[in-house]
């Protein structure tokens, strides 16, 4: 009697601990998810005189951080960008939330000049045009196979802009389209050439190949579960678990590519676990 007592004493003992492991587990998933990091990395370039910080925001996907944004603008602020580049996936294809989007712009053009790529969330508008039209109307310089040249000292940082990916079977043989135009214009410029662009598998499939300085891309979200010492589970057209660009600093001879693992989650049924929202900075710095 006194063994079968002791046996459902210790069956409650363990049923009470596995209880409270696997409350202290969503605790740290549901803190995790607006836990907001900042990782910062740094490029040496030749191309530059001046230290440039860049502030990246990628795959916001309508969350707010603060009322009106004001833990994510506070946290923009303290780290005294140059550029601000946001890379697409700011807002979420199935919610009608735009608004969301367009504040947190109008408060960061306050904080330095911003510029904004799309991703596949942004083209799967309905109303497309009037979303890009409201973009530009913050402030924001907007850019989808478009550059422009931002001066610092004596140099110039060409900042262009693209989505869509010129290299698709349905464009050969001559791959004679917008998006290849531009590619190829803008990696002729001789000065820093910062690429934003939302998708990473267009590094890997052939811009790796390209004379691009920096290029900043998100889609990945970190890979959204994160395994110590093996990295993020899953990406987006990118074959296999853990693969290899989910995330960070990847350099081949001719470019480099930062992945941002983002701010959101697209997964209302997967949240991100141990894998907080990030904001990344690259500090360009003058080569010794």
């Amino acid at each position: 009697m006194g063994k079968c007592k002791e046996k459902r004493k210790k069956k409650k003992t363990a049923i009470w601990v596995a209880l409270a492991i696997f409350l202290a587990l969503c605790i740290f998933v549901i803190w995790d998810q607006w836990n907001l990091t900042v990782t910062q990395y740094e490029i040496r370039t030749e191309k530059l005189d001046t230290p440039v910080r860049i502030v990246q925001l990628s795959d916001l996907h309508n969350k707010e951080f603060g009322q009106d944004h004001a833990a994510l603008i506070e946290k923009v602020r303290a780290l005294s960008p140059d550029i601000i580049a946001v890379t697409g996936d700011m807002n979420a294809d199935d919610s009608d939330q735009e608004q969301v989007v367009f504040a947190l712009l109008e408060k960061l053009v306050h904080l330095a000049p911003v510029y904004y790529s799309l991703g596949n969330h942004e083209y799967k508008l309905d109303n497309l045009e009037d979303f890009i039209e409201k973009i530009k109307a913050t402030g924001t310089v907007f850019l989808d196979n478009a550059m422009v040249d931002y001066h610092v000292g004596a140099q110039t940082i060409t900042i262009g802009g693209m989505s869509e990916y010129p290299f698709y079977d349905g464009y050969a043989p001559d791959y004679d389209n917008d998006q290849r135009h531009f590619l190829d214009a803008f990696t002729q410029k001789e000065n820093f050439k910062l690429l934003l662009c939302h998708f990473p598998e267009h590094y890997i499939w052939r811009y790796q190949e390209y004379d691009i300085d920096l290029m900043l891309s998100g889609h990945t979200h970190g890979g959204v579960v994160r395994i110590p010492f093996l990295g993020g589970m899953i990406a987006p057209n990118q074959s296999g678990l853990f693969p290899e660009y989910d995330d960070g600093l990847h350099s081949s001879d001719s470019a480099t590519i930062l992945i941002s693992k983002g701010l959101g989650s697209n997964f209302w049924w997967l949240p991100r676990i141990n894998n907080p929202p990030e904001i990344t900075v690259a500090d360009l710095v003058p080569a010794e």
